[in-house]
């Protein structure tokens, strides 16, 4: 069980645009953790509020971003020697209805996933990824700048994790998705969405 407050200050997402400074506004985070732990395999579960003071942008508009509720189950399992196994289920849920400003479905976010890992040698790890997303009702999407309705997503990936030295660690993944949203709000059809994702991750320990 615990708690966190984050201070954000104002920033300007641009350059080229007067007025638009933004300040997103104070958050508040609480949090619930259950553990239950066994010898070849470990489950987690986690329950999440978060809330958000209102954001605020230089040319005077005012807006909510609704509070956020989180249920999160991940399982753990060691299958060999050199392998392991994480399943995943997270649910999340946002006031939408304080962000549209108009009566609205509920519109939940179901997260599914799992990844393989396997110990290639002392240094070198093998990962492998496939992750679902499926979101109902209507939905914000920065991707397409409008809200869409029931969104899913489907993507693989393989990555590797290289243990430089005992306090530096590199990691790089690659992914594939598919995406398809429902109308959106701006009236067009019902689309498809393919592409990669890459991430290279540095860590050090100090």
């Amino acid at each position: 069980m615990g708690t966190n407050y984050s201070v954000r200050g104002s920033y300007d997402p641009t350059s080229d645009i007067d007025d638009d400074k933004f300040n997103p506004g104070n958050e508040w985070q609480k949090y619930l953790r259950w553990q239950h732990a066994e010898e070849k395999w470990q489950l987690v579960g986690e329950l999440l509020h978060t809330s958000s003071a209102e954001s605020k942008i230089a040319d005077g508009s005012v807006f909510d971003t609704g509070a956020v509720w989180e249920t999160r189950l991940t399982y753990n399992r060691n299958l060999a020697k050199d392998q392991d196994l994480m399943l995943y289920y997270w649910y999340y849920h946002e006031n939408n209805e304080i962000i549209l400003n108009k009566k609205v479905e509920e519109s939940p976010v179901h997260y599914f996933g799992a990844e393989w890992k396997k110990h290639l040698s002392k240094k070198t790890d093998l990962r492998l990824a496939a992750d679902i997303m499926i979101a109902d009702g209507i939905r914000y999407s920065s991707l397409t700048d409008s809200y869409v309705d029931n969104r899913k997503k489907v993507a693989l990936g393989i990555g590797c994790d290289l243990k430089m030295d005992e306090r530096n660690k590199l990691s790089l993944k690659v992914q594939h998705f598919s995406m398809r949203d429902g109308k959106n709000s701006n009236g067009a059809d019902a689309r498809r969405y393919q592409g990669f994702n890459f991430l290279t991750s540095f860590y050090h320990t100090f």
